[in-house]
């Protein structure tokens, strides 16, 4: 195989622009949040997340954009569970997977 000056390293080396997505005083923010003992729960359908690293989530039913827009006013931090059946509208514990994640809110976008 020949190297022709378009392999990923290439691309990543000369053309790649970072953006952060966090401000270091946001970050710093951030890491000095107190995990609260209680956290409310966001179910996520057909999506989970993972510690350390940053996605966008959409959220479409009423209950989960009112806690996210709620949570995005104070501490961000929230749980983040996936659905064990995508199709349950209104998910208890039992329709949720045991094991989640502590998230934190870092951009809140209103689509039409």
């Amino acid at each position: 195989m020949t190297n022709d000056g378009f392999g990923l390293t290439e691309l990543i080396e000369n053309e790649t622009e970072f953006i952060p997505l966090l401000s270091a005083e946001d970050e710093e923010q951030m890491n000095a949040e107190e995990v609260p003992e209680t956290l409310p729960i966001l179910p996520l359908r057909n999506t989970v997340l993972f510690p350390g690293v940053v996605i966008p989530i959409t959220v479409g039913r009423d209950k989960s954009i009112k806690l996210i827009k709620e949570f995005y006013k104070g501490s961000r931090i929230i749980g983040a569970v996936s659905q064990r059946d995508i199709e349950i509208e209104d998910p208890r514990i039992k329709d949720l997977n045991e094991v989640g994640t502590i998230a934190y809110i870092i951009k809140l976008l209103q689509m039409p």
